[in-house]
């Protein structure tokens, strides 16, 4: 009987899964963390820009800077590059960083970076120049370059904290290789420098699980969101009900599917409610609240089998 329900399950919960996974390719992370990235960038221009620069050479500037938030092609951003040189502040270098990803490659923008580090001008490899650079990683899949960023905008005499968006990056980086340990190590090094992740840090760090098959960590984390008030979204979800599937963790898979119909996570298509809230962003360690996932997932198999 507990075999003839575990399939009955497995045949709903996989296209399930399948189903929440493939909505969230619409959306696309990158996209919506620059729509964030590009209005927090624009306050912080418009304070520089205001200062160091005339009103019209400043409107010509960051008219440049809007144009490429919306280049569609290389060659376009190459152009409007080429149009902003030299680079008068950190925010413009972010944004040619941000649009030779998107537009280019991320081997384009690391180039780029490269040669802002080169000039040596702490004004222009600024925490959002560092932050985009990550972000080229996570979408090229550079965990390890990624990494030594991050290691590098930390210490002296820089002294940058990452954002929750450097962070979600690098984290995405490391899920292209299910590198899930050091994924979660980056979690907690964000609970040391006081950085709450968002449902963004916290999906990137899910995809390392699922892509490294650790599907009780991926259980784990699930729970650690719930407990700190942050709610998974559809995509979290996915993940964990995928590798809980392909490792065959059917009572994990069953706990994981009844959480999701408790929060009504799973909402029909075309509500918008599936967009990411970015990314992937107070306190202390997750070990006190992640302990008490798996022996809630055994007690429930258990309470199956009865």
């Amino acid at each position: 009987c507990v075999l003839s329900h575990r399939r009955r399950m497995r045949r709903l919960v996989r296209p399930l899964s399948q189903q929440v996974l493939s909505k969230r390719e619409a959306v696309s992370d990158l996209a919506v963390a620059e729509r964030r990235l590009l209005r927090e960038r624009g306050e912080r221009y418009d304070a520089y820009g205001g200062e160091a620069l005339g009103s019209q050479e400043w409107e010509s500037r960051w008219s440049l800077v809007r144009e490429l938030h919306n280049a569609q092609t290389a060659t376009e951003t190459r152009g409007i590059v080429e149009r902003l040189a030299p680079f008068q502040s950190g925010t413009e270098a972010a944004a040619a960083l941000t649009a030779a990803t998107r537009t280019d490659s991320a081997l384009a923008a690391l180039e780029l970076f490269d040669e802002l580090e080169r000039t040596d001008d702490v004004d222009l490899v600024t925490p959002s120049v560092y932050s985009a650079a990550i972000a080229a990683c996570g979408r090229a899949g550079l965990a390890d370059r990624a990494l030594a960023l991050m290691d590098e905008m930390q210490k002296p005499p820089k002294g940058i904290v990452p954002n929750k968006y450097a962070y979600s990056s690098a984290m995405s980086a490391l899920a292209k290789h299910g590198r899930w340990t050091e994924a979660r190590a980056l979690l907690r090094d964000m609970w040391r420098h006081g950085l709450e992740p968002n449902v963004v840090c916290y999906g990137a760090c899910l995809a390392a699980c699922s892509r490294g098959g650790a599907w009780n960590e991926a259980r784990q984390i699930l729970r650690t969101m719930q407990v700190r008030k942050v709610e998974p979204n559809d995509h979290a979800f996915g993940l964990v009900l995928d590798v809980c599937d392909r490792e065959q963790a059917w009572d994990a898979l069953l706990a994981t599917y009844d959480d999701m119909q408790e929060l009504d996570a799973v909402r029909p298509r075309g509500n918008g409610d599936d967009d990411p809230p970015p990314g992937f962003f107070q306190s202390s360690s997750a070990e006190e609240y992640e302990s008490s996932s798996s022996s809630s997932t055994t007690k429930r198999g258990l309470e199956r089998k009865k």
